[in-house]
């Protein structure tokens, strides 16, 4: 199975979703049950780590309270 980053995980999910709004523990769900994003220590992905670390990427995720999006789909 091909590794892939944090940003392109979590896009690559929204974007299967028609880049609805989706919860963090959602996407932290997904990301965790595709198992193409792994951590470091390989332990799995939790909800805080997401929220975390998608306020790193404004430019690529859009945040309204416990969700995301995509700021810009076309930009992918």
């Amino acid at each position: 199975m091909t590794e892939a980053t944090f940003k392109e995980e979590l896009t690559d999910i929204l974007l299967a979703h028609r880049n609805r709004w989706m919860t963090i523990r959602e996407l932290a769900d997904a990301v965790n049950l595709r198992g193409r994003y792994s951590k470091k220590d390989q332990s799995a992905l939790t909800p805080y780590e997401v929220h975390i670390r998608a306020r790193h990427y404004p430019m690529i995720f859009e945040r309204g309270g416990t969700s995301l999006r995509l700021s810009n789909p076309s930009l992918r």
